[in-house]
C-alpha cells in the first residue's frame, strides 16, 4: 500500500527530462509545477499513512471537509494523466446533476484520493496488454423517500472479465486474483482499503458485472 503513491511520483519525475527535450520552456515550467505539486501531496499522504500504520490494518480516522466531487475528479484526472500515459480518464455525469453547483459531499480529501488511485492502479495491474486503458468516472445522485440524497460514483474500464466469485471476494482483505511471485507486491491490500474507506465515509462499494452496452 505505501508502494502504490510511489508509482505516480515514479513516472512523472521519468518523465522530466523527456519533456525538458521535447517541450518550450512555458510549457515545462508548467509541467515541471505540476510535478512538484502532485510529488509533494503524495509525500505527504505517505508521511500520514505512515504516521497512522502502526498496525497493518490501522487507518487514519476521516477528517471530513466539505468536497466538490466534480471538481476533485477534474483535478484528479488532470494531475494524474501526465504519470498514467498507458490510461486515458473520462468523466461522465448524470443529466439531472447542475455541474455548475457543484456535487458537495462530506469526505476526508486525503483518502477519498486513495480510494481513486488504487482503484486506477488496479484497474491498470489487471489489464497489462490493455493500451490504452479506459478508465471512466461516473457521477449520479439518486433522492430518497426522507429527502436525503445518495451519490452513486462508478468507475469503469473495460479489460478483463471479473467471475461471480472474484466479485464477491474482490474487497475481503488479503484477496487477490493475480498470480505474483513476489508475495510483497501481490498482499491482497489495495481494495480491502478502498471498502474499509467507504464504509468509515458511511457508504457501500460494490463490484458489478456489466453488459457490453
Amino acid at each position: 500500500e505505501i508502494n502504490n503513491p510511489l508509482t505516480p511520483i515514479q513516472m512523472m519525475v521519468s518523465n522530466l527530462s523527456r519533456l525538458h527535450q521535447k517541450l518550450d520552456r512555458n510549457s515545462f515550467a508548467e509541467n515541471l509545477n505540476n510535478t512538484e505539486n502532485v510529488v509533494s501531496e503524495e509525500v505527504n499522504k505517505l508521511k500520514n499513512m505512515v504516521s497512522h500504520f502502526n498496525k497493518f490494518s490501522k487507518l487514519p480516522e476521516p477528517d471530513f471537509q466539505c468536497l466538490d466531487i466534480l471538481s476533485h475528479l477534474d483535478q484528479f484526472i488532470q494531475q494524474y494523466s501526465p504519470a498514467w500515459q498507458s490510461v486515458n480518464f473520462n468523466m461522465k455525469v448524470a443529466d439531472n446533476i447542475e455541474q455548475s453547483g457543484g456535487v458537495l459531499i462530506d469526505a476526508d480529501v486525503i483518502l477519498f484520493n486513495q480510494c481513486l488511485l488504487n482503484l486506477v492502479n488496479n484497474a491498470i495491474q489487471a489489464n497489462p496488454n490493455c493500451q490504452p486503458l479506459e478508465v471512466t468516472f461516473s457521477v449520479a445522485i439518486k433522492k430518497m423517500v426522507n429527502q436525503h440524497h445518495w451519490l452513486k460514483l462508478t468507475v469503469f474500464n473495460r479489460g478483463k472479465l471479473i467471475n461471480e466469485k472474484e466479485r464477491d471476494n474482490i474487497f475481503k482483505l488479503y484477496y487477490s486474483s493475480k498470480k505474483s511471485t513476489d508475495s510483497s507486491e501481490n498482499m491482497g491490500l489495495g481494495l480491502a482499503i478502498v471498502r474499509k474507506i467507504i464504509l468509515d465515509h458511511k457508504g457501500d462499494i460494490q463490484c458489478l458485472a456489466c453488459s457490453d452496452g
